[in-house]
């Protein structure tokens, strides 16, 4: 990829930050909405359940995954594959189980309907999985280290392993218009995105500096974003791949996650600058800054079922839920209430 593209450039330290900024947003702690307490190390993992709507997990360095309710401080089930932290977390489709994955080559399936019960794990001493991520509308699910694995849900075994020339991959993502369609994160800056009908990649880019994660526009087919770890965010078109669409330049450090909304017309970005910033994608602007002074840097984040809110993990062992919209009032959430 061309090097104009991807300049690097002096980042500034936290005390840079602006207060405020009519063209860019505004940084405040208004939007912020409650938070929850209990694991003892970064929170490396969130993520919702897709129908019950005060339900979420998260997976932290301590080797916790937790089960919350929204109308409770606490959270309502534990669990601890082994000691190792968990890097992702994953949900199936119809809700009925979630997925973790451990940097020491264990996979973890746990049923919703009796959290009590210990879950299915598999164990590798060949691999190491970094990411995992459940296959839109069917039993299936991929998982990414030293290679991608697609598996069995309902057997628990890998079914097909794709490879190209990469040593380790970081992320990987759906396409939910078109799931055949699986983009990951290299180790060696690169984005290959593959296509599980053929069993071949399709498209490899290079970036200049390494990528943090990577989202699919459920609002337009062929549209992916990635964060960077240059602090930028960009937007490719499947396919055009030989510059980017869009570059969003907004955030100070590093950007380690973002997640599109459920229409694609807006994303949520959580970076090492120990902020989150919510954009436009129709009108390509900044709309929001959300910060807190006690916040670290933002590891994982999700928007919640209704859109309205969502959730932020980040390295102070805290997990955050956030108003998307300050105007917006919803006193059935306040209240705990499914919304």
């Amino acid at each position: 990829m061309h090097s104009d593209y991807f300049r690097k450039k002096i980042i500034p330290s936290n005390k840079n930050l602006p207060t405020h900024s009519k063209k860019k947003g505004k940084i405040t702690g208004r939007e912020f909405f409650k938070n929850f307490s209990g694991h003892k190390d970064s929170i490396l993992a969130v993520n919702i359940h897709p129908i019950i709507s005060n339900l979420f997990l998260s997976g932290s360095s301590d080797g916790n995954i937790r089960l919350w309710l929204n109308n409770k401080r606490k959270s309502i089930y534990s669990f601890q594959p082994n000691s190792n932290k968990i890097l992702d977390i994953s949900v199936d489709f119809k809700g009925k189980q979630f997925l973790s994955c451990s940097g020491d080559g264990t996979i973890g399936i746990w049923n919703f309907s009796n959290p009590k019960k210990r879950g299915k794990i598999y164990f590798s001493k060949s691999e190491n999985f970094k990411t995992i991520k459940s296959y839109p509308g069917d039993y299936f699910f991929a998982t990414g280290g030293k290679e991608l694995i697609m598996w069995d849900q309902k057997n628990f075994r890998p079914i097909q392993r794709l490879m190209w020339g990469v040593s380790s991959i970081s992320k990987i993502d759906f396409n939910k218009n078109e799931p055949n369609l699986l983009s990951s994160l290299c180790c060696d800056r690169s984005i290959i995105i593959y296509d599980l009908r053929i069993k071949n990649p399709i498209k490899k880019i290079f970036m200049e500096m390494v990528s943090n994660d990577i989202s699919w526009n459920p609002g337009v087919l062929h549209d992916f974003i990635v964060a960077n770890e240059n602090s930028n965010i960009y937007t490719f078109d499947l396919r055009n791949t030989i510059k980017p669409k869009k570059i969003y330049k907004d955030h100070v450090m590093s950007v380690n996650c973002l997640e599109h909304s459920s229409t694609g017309d807006s994303i949520l970005t959580g970076s090492s600058d120990t902020t989150a910033r919510l954009f436009n994608l129709k009108v390509d602007k900044l709309v929001n800054v959300f910060y807190s002074e006690r916040m670290k840097r933002i590891l994982d984040i999700k928007f919640l079922l209704d859109q309205n809110f969502f959730l932020t993990g980040s390295d102070d062992n805290n997990l955050r839920i956030w108003k998307k919209n300050n105007s917006q009032k919803n006193k059935r959430y306040q209240n705990g209430h499914n919304y």
